[in-house]
């Protein structure tokens, strides 16, 4: 998957914008990356080349067709998902609530830009799940795939699970990032929904939950259970 993380990069670069490792801290694997611009640096911490490498195999595992993004910031996990499979259409929502560089607009700006130079991928400036329906109302089939990376508090997460649950089956797979933050929701939220068996914690940078139907999904469960770097 370095192909991928080295087109990423590349994606920056052409905006003047530099992808930086973050310092790594409480023993994770891997590290996030931060923008930097002018020598400033841009928004927050995305996620890691792990957890790039990681989507890119549940989505080709998958052979996903819709993947939903919720929490965008400046496009890594967005742009993963989209060049892991041209057939991967990603609908990504953000509000863009953070205020970087003095003006509102800025990270939304650059997500804006880098993720038009890709024609999988559809950006819309919105709240989950107020905006699910708008978001959502073309696609002709479940979601294969549910990233959840929005605000970390345990009352938005659930709402943004809750919210895609008419857009989702047994073989939809959640993927929810941050788990530490939000550790409630995660572990609950399951029970809300039969649509899903198990529940998978891995050790990445961001803590990456994962909700899947076993008897759905045995090939990715398998994946899971056997993933290192």
């Amino acid at each position: 998957m370095q192909n991928i993380f080295n087109r990423i990069k590349s994606i920056y670069d052409n905006e003047g914008l530099s992808l930086n490792v973050y310092k790594s801290y409480r023993g994770e694997k891997g590290a996030g990356f931060y923008l930097e611009k002018n020598n400033l640096r841009v928004g927050g911490v995305s996620i890691g080349e792990m957890e790039i490498n990681l989507l890119c195999k549940i989505v080709k595992k998958l052979k996903s067709k819709y993947t939903y993004n919720i929490g965008v910031a400046f496009g890594v996990s967005t742009l993963s998902f989209a060049l892991a499979s041209e057939n991967n259409f990603v609908i990504a929502i953000d509000n863009f609530s953070e205020n970087n560089q003095g003006d509102p607009n800025y990270v939304k700006n650059i997500a804006s830009k880098v993720l038009s130079t890709l024609n999988n991928v559809n950006l819309f400036i919105g709240v989950s799940p107020v905006d699910n329906e708008i978001c959502l109302n073309n696609i002709d089939t479940k979601l294969s795939i549910v990233f959840i990376d929005g605000e970390h508090t345990d009352e938005a997460a659930t709402l943004d699970f809750r919210g895609t649950i008419p857009y989702i089956d047994e073989k939809s797979v959640i993927i929810w990032h941050d788990i530490d933050k939000i550790p409630k929701t995660f572990e609950n939220e399951i029970l809300y929904t039969s649509f899903f068996d198990t529940k998978i914690k891995l050790s990445t940078w961001g803590r990456i939950g994962i909700y899947l139907n076993s008897s759905h999904n045995k090939s990715l469960l398998n994946l899971l259970n056997n993933y290192h770097e």
